[in-house]
């Protein structure tokens, strides 16, 4: 992988997080060798089509992969999910 493509594959990783467009970004994330990135938007992605992009578990992990721990904590909480937020750190 050249530098330039590695860097278009970024940039759209970049651009889809940020529309929100999670298998796209997974897939950059894949190209990209990002594995970890990938598994854990292929998770947050089986997730969605069973519970919605807004469903509040769905924001939650959206928050930390972006790590705004504090936003998933405070998603968590108000819907009552204390033990899952105490397992999320």
């Amino acid at each position: 992988m050249t530098p330039e493509i590695e860097a278009n594959w970024k940039t759209l990783a970049k651009l889809a997080m940020e529309q929100q467009n999670l298998y796209v970004a997974e897939r950059c994330y894949a190209a990209l060798g990002n594995i970890s990135k990938a598994d854990y938007l292929r998770k947050i992605n089986k997730l969605v089509s069973s519970e919605g992009l807004e469903n509040f578990r769905v924001q939650a992990k959206l928050a930390v992969f972006d790590k705004q721990f504090h936003r998933a904590e405070a998603i968590l909480l108000q819907n009552d999910e204390v033990e899952e937020a105490m397992a999320m750190y």
